[in-house]
């Protein structure tokens, strides 16, 4: 044996000796250990015999194990958190409605039910009466009217007839078919023709006055130049008369003392052909005179029926305007459907009640109208949301596991936000779903004012950006310089 194998067996005996003052417990741990630093194992029964002790354990590796296992698992969440992408969504409250929207029936005026044409849950078209309202001092204002109107229409057709010089009034259309109140009608008519017959006559008395004198000055003329010339014959006799004499005188037949008479009497008639001239003259002169007082009288007559054919045009304009808005004001005692569509929200429900004017009275769902989704989009989510980006939608009213989750398309983008009264803002979002997509839902029916969530996506994002977008947004505001 060599000098190491008695060193080891000198050893090994030195720590019997110790392990013997031991106590039991620190013995076997000494020997534990010591079979431990030796690399071996040994079973309880080969320890020195007690049932009850356990074999020396070493935790490093657990530990290291669970390290591992520990960095692994959030190693891998986040990686997952850092790379992978989910769908982003912004969630908008909506309801189901119609393109053109549920229209509102008001009244202009209001007034009192005469007759109820409709209940809620009745299908109308277009066109179709709902309610009846009493239109008795509607009536009664526009028959007033429309008599003024007639009145001036028929004295507007009697002055056209006097201006242009006509025999007889040719009546407007109007007053020739009007069919209200037709005896009022023919008495106005009739009126208008007494007026222009005495007018008329009137005129042309005077005229014929006038005339009268003209024609009287022209036989005045005629005769004073009868005269005149039956003056000049007799001067022309009396020339030649005197003439002979004068021959008698020179050759001193007779005295010429019988000359003077002759004289005398040819400077009286030629001064009487003088008046008589002068006197066609001025006849001359008052006939044009007279024609110019013709021409004057027609001509005031005609001013003067210039200026009521103004007045009277403007008079009709006006009361056509008036009649026009009392026939809209009759028109409107019969309130009816301006589309196609269902009653829905009658306000009125019995007769003679009282309609208040630009109140509701009724709602008409359009039917065969294209369904579209209207939800509301909150401040802080509408700078993700434009038109154009697709959307999941989710009808609430129904059944989640019947009823799939179809798609949509957002169409409109409210410019600016709405702040109802009382209400959170928010912003108007539309989305329109095509007929094929309806076709996934099966016989489900959807009907105007259901519920439904429209989840519009935003885009990818990772979960990291997702968790730390509100930090960042956070640290932006705070770190900004006021």
């Amino acid at each position: 044996m060599s000098r190491h194998d008695d060193n080891h067996q000198d050893n090994q005996d030195h720590d019997h000796e110790r392990d013997d003052r031991l106590p039991p417990q620190q013995n076997t741990a000494s020997r534990g250990s010591e079979q431990a630093h030796n690399g071996e194992y040994l079973p309880a029964s080969a320890e020195g015999g007690s049932a009850s002790s356990q074999p020396p354990t070493n935790d490093r590796w657990p530990r290291l194990f669970g390290f591992i296992v520990i960095l692994i698992a959030f190693g891998g969440v986040g990686g997952w958190a850092s790379f992978a992408k989910i769908d982003g969504a912004v969630v908008a409250q909506g309801t189901v409605t119609v393109d053109s929207y549920r229209q509102t029936v008001q009244h202009l005026e209001g007034g009192i039910v005469e007759r109820l044409h409709v209940r809620d849950g009745d299908v109308v078209e277009r066109g179709d009466l709902l309610i009846q309202l009493d239109e008795t001092q509607a009536r009664a204002e526009y028959l007033m009217n429309w008599s003024r109107y007639i009145s001036a229409l028929a004295r507007q057709s009697r002055l056209e007839a006097e201006i242009e010089g006509l025999e007889e009034i040719e009546f407007a259309e109007q007053v020739l078919s009007s069919a209200e109140q037709s005896e009022r009608t023919q008495q106005v008519k009739r009126a208008q023709r007494r007026e222009f017959e005495t007018r008329r006559d009137a005129m042309e008395g005077e005229v014929d006055v006038l005339n009268q004198r003209i024609e009287q000055l022209g036989e005045n003329i005629a005769g004073m130049q009868a005269q005149r010339e039956a003056k000049l014959r007799g001067i022309e006799s009396l020339e030649e008369e005197i003439e002979t004499k004068e021959r008698l005188v020179e050759r001193e037949a007779i005295p010429s003392s019988e000359l003077r008479p002759l004289e005398r009497e040819l400077a009286a008639m030629e001064g009487e052909v003088g008046e008589l001239q002068a006197s066609i003259a001025s006849a001359r002169v008052e006939i044009g005179e007279t024609r110019l007082q013709i021409i004057q009288t027609e001509r005031d007559f005609h001013r003067e029926v210039a200026a009521e054919l103004r007045e009277t045009s403007d008079q009709v304009d006006e009361l056509e305007e008036e009649l026009q808005a009392l026939e809209d004001r009759l028109a409107r005692k019969q309130i009816v459907a301006p589309v196609d569509g269902e009653v829905v929200n009658m306000q009125v429900h019995a007769r003679r009640a009282v309609i208040q004017g630009g109140e509701p009275v009724l709602d008409l769902v359009p039917e065969d109208e294209p369904l579209i989704l209207e939800g509301q989009v909150e401040p802080q989510d509408v700078d993700n949301v434009y038109p154009g980006m697709s959307a999941d939608v989710r009808f609430t009213a129904f059944s989640f596991r019947r009823t799939p989750v179809i798609s949509g398309e957002i169409t409109f983008v409210s410019a600016d936000r709405i702040e109802p009264e009382n209400e959170e803002p928010y912003y108007k979002v539309r989305a329109m779903v095509t007929d094929e997509e309806l076709a996934k839902l099966g016989d489900v029916s959807l009907r105007p004012g259901m519920p439904a969530d429209i989840m519009i996506k935003t885009g990818e994002r990772t979960p990291v950006q997702y968790l730390a977008k509100p930090i960042t947004d956070a640290l932006a505001r705070s770190f900004r310089e006021d």
